[in-house]
């Protein structure tokens, strides 16, 4: 393992992931393509462009099409800002060495839709995710922004997350790890259940929280344990 992700890192760096995806037994319920795809998203939160750049070349060779890896980024702005979305998408473009990367064919359909079909698009996606929970996150968020919540459904789920080029399992583990590193135990919450909801498997979730500690510090970690913990009703074990 470490002779091959040598080639995608500095020596430290190197080192680091090594040891880390030598410990198999851990993560045993995340294949590899989702480990990666999460670990993608922790790094674009954390801002890390070196850590960035490796995974999206050990991505592309482990047969990790360039779509999946800018729906990742490109959700991401939606978790961890615009200036983050936009610094990622140049690391991503300086690594392809391709200017014409782009997933027109999908972008372009998005862009067709109107204003109304976004919206019914994006309540579809937003109500199998939140489930039973959804009139009332929605109503929550209205509740502190008008705009903030128009936005949440037609852009948010309507023209981003509900796009193709990535299973929903994916996104959601995706989101998750991008939450963990960031420090955001209340949309967490929200977004473990909803992975929960589209199908994901509670260790599967776990495993996309303990692997963030490659980029999030231990604070972070034990409370995104807790809410891990707690989504699913358990008395917290996280110290």
């Amino acid at each position: 393992m470490a002779k091959s992700i040598s080639r995608y890192f500095a020596p430290a760096l190197a080192k680091r992931f090594s040891r880390f995806f030598d410990q198999e037994a851990e993560f045993s319920d995340l294949n590899k393509k989702r480990r990666l795809i999460c670990l993608i998203a922790a790094a674009q939160a954390a801002f890390q462009p070196r850590a960035l750049s490796g995974l999206i070349a050990w991505a592309l060779d482990s047969r990790i099409t360039v779509d999946e890896i800018y729906e990742v980024l490109l959700q991401g702005h939606l978790f961890c800002g615009y200036p983050r979305a936009i610094e990622s998408f140049i690391v991503l473009k300086e690594t392809l060495k391709d200017p014409n990367y782009l997933p027109s064919r999908e972008t372009e359909s998005i862009r067709r839709q109107n204003p109304n079909s976004l919206k019914l698009r994006g309540l579809s996606l937003a109500r199998r995710i939140y489930g039973g929970n959804f009139d009332l996150v929605f109503r929550n968020i209205i509740g502190l922004s008008p705009e903030l919540a128009e936005g949440m459904i037609a852009e948010g789920y309507g023209r981003i997350i509900s796009r193709g080029g990535l299973d929903i399992v994916s996104r959601e583990l995706a989101i998750i790890s991008g939450l963990t590193v960031t420090g955001m135990p209340r949309q967490l919450y929200s977004h473990i259940r909803g992975a929960i909801n589209v199908g994901a498997k509670p260790r599967q979730i776990e495993a996309a929280v303990r692997q963030c500690r490659l980029f999030a510090n231990a604070a972070f970690i034990r409370r995104a344990l807790r809410t891990f913990e707690k989504s699913l009703g358990k008395r917290s074990s996280a110290k």
